[in-house]
């Protein structure tokens, strides 16, 4: 159902097949549906049509804005305005600029007044306290976003379409900044946002700046402030997303949330409640990005499981999170976070196991040949999966990923877990913080030195042309092929020819 739903969002995009087309297809095979209730291949094939239809009304309907939609007054030329909106993302605060994302309510141009809707990304040209959901009134240049490309793949506009935003903001110092003293923002993203800058002002007073940088992406999501040699050598190595916070990340965090909850004789069905609601709080600080609500649903799904004692299946709760971000923004689809965060997700539940089964039997009965056998499965398969990807949109092969991969599994859940200790005790117990601070910053730093050490290794990485997307795709359906329920009687048969010489032996 969720491959269908998915091919309906591609066929929408790729194609000029108008809305009403796909309405009246999704009506004529629901009501197909409910004529052939019977679980038959007829009821099957019309529920498949069902999600395919509704994906490409979604992004049908997400692509076509309302009258009143900002995009459709902002010029392709800056022009001079006056904008009164609501603050719609946590802002973020530079040494020269403040940016954010505004919910606009009403322009002003020239003499005429309108009642708007839609969002801005706004740049105030130097430094404001602003916080999320404070109304305010803006004087500055109003205009939509230039097309120029980010990379080979992508370009400025459409990066930023993804996201639902079609016009920028320009206030220059100086410029008319009224706060109108009303607050209109969601609570609970008000108060997520609270604790992350709780959260971020321990990070930056007790470790260095560099450390505090990367703590602050791989736990908050924040990655502004991360050196531009530590990303770029990040990225060699393949192990950029351990800055993006992702499934990992979100399992370490509920791994640490639940024995704080033990520890504090917190058990039964209102743990998994406070963890539900822990999780939720967490997803919403760090941005709500795909890989981020991917794991939380999944989570929650899971927990939900526990919770009403029932078994949960990690696919169908990987599928149900793809729908569920694909139902609140279709374009998803397209971006480059989700893909390479399902690609990768897909691929260690479905490759690693295969690849797990090829290590003799004995290695798993000793704990750190059992720990590395396991890591180098997880990481081969993450590898793989996402290897299309990358060279596609970043155009680099990096043969050191694996080996890079299984240093960062084992670094980086205690970069993590020293971060969150120092972050929960640091404030309340000053010896513990300095302790926790400590531990933190070595780790942090053991990290960024052991990737800065593989990153500088001849033939770590390869530049590469910019492949044709055929050529992507077939690469995948090549892993497709080599996976298959033939790799399993290869396996099997490789284990049967070493029994055969270990005997000899």
């Amino acid at each position: 159902m969720t491959i269908a739903f998915c091919v309906g969002i591609i066929t929408a995009n790729y194609t000029a097949i108008p809305f009403l087309f796909f309405y009246g297809f999704a009506c004529l095979f629901l009501i197909g549906t409910l004529i052939s209730f019977k679980r038959d291949l007829a009821f099957y094939i019309a529920l498949l049509c069902v999600f395919f239809s509704i994906g490409a009304i979604l992004l049908k309907n997400s692509q076509t804005l309302p009258a009143c939609h900002i995009a459709n007054f902002s010029p392709y030329k800056s022009e001079r305005v006056f904008l009164k909106g609501t603050i719609d993302s946590d802002p973020f605060s530079g040494p020269k600029k403040t940016s954010f994302i505004l919910r606009a309510k009403e322009l002003y141009l020239g003499q005429t007044r309108r009642q708007v809707c839609g969002k801005v990304l706004v740049s105030v040209f130097e430094k404001h306290n602003f916080i999320y959901g404070q109304e305010l009134v803006l004087e500055g240049s109003l205009y939509r976003p230039f097309n120029f490309q980010i990379s080979d793949r992508l370009n400025y506009r459409n990066y930023l379409s993804g996201q639902g935003i079609y016009s920028l903001l320009a206030v220059k110092k100086g410029s008319l900044i009224k706060d109108t003293g009303k607050n209109s923002g969601n609570f609970l993203k008000s108060f997520a946002f609270r604790i992350k800058h709780s959260m971020a002002e321990v990070i930056s007073k007790r470790l260095s700046p560099v450390s505090a940088s990367v703590l602050n992406a791989m736990l908050l999501g924040e990655r502004k402030g991360v050196p531009d040699f530590i990303t770029e050598n990040l990225l060699r190595t393949g192990t950029g997303h351990i800055l993006a916070v992702s499934g990992l990340h979100v399992g370490i965090v509920a791994f640490v949330l639940l024995v704080f909850l033990k520890a504090l004789r917190i058990f039964g069905r209102v743990r998994y409640v406070i963890l539900i609601i822990s999780l939720i709080i967490y997803a919403i600080l760090t941005g709500a990005r795909p890989s981020v609500l991917r794991a939380t649903v999944m989570a929650i799904i899971i927990l939900g499981g526990y919770l009403f004692r029932r078994e949960t299946s990690i696919y169908n709760s990987l599928a149900l999170a793809a729908v569920f971000i694909l139902f609140l923004n279709p374009a998803q689809l397209f971006g480059i976070s989700f893909q390479l965060s399902f690609a990768c997700v897909i691929s260690i539940l479905w490759i690693s196991p295969k690849i797990k089964s090829l290590f003799p039997a004995y290695l798993f009965g000793k704990g750190w040949l059992r720990f590395l056998a396991v890591a180098i499965s997880i990481s081969t398969a993450a590898w793989l999966g996402s290897l299309g990807l990358i060279v596609y949109y970043f155009k680099i092969f990096s043969p050191i990923t694996i080996f890079a991969n299984i240093i960062v599994s084992a670094l980086l859940p205690l970069v993590i877990i020293s971060g969150l200790t120092l972050v929960l005790f640091g404030s309340c117990i000053p010896l513990l913080g300095v302790i926790f601070a400590a531990n933190c910053e070595f780790f942090t730093a053991v990290l960024i030195k052991l990737n800065s050490v593989l990153a500088a290794i001849p033939g770590s990485y390869f530049k590469l042309n910019s492949p044709p997307l055929i050529y992507i795709i077939g690469y995948y359906g090549l892993l497709l092929l080599v996976f298959s329920s033939y790799w399993q009687r290869w396996a099997f048969l490789t284990k049967l020819k070493a029994c055969d010489i270990v005997r000899e032996k």
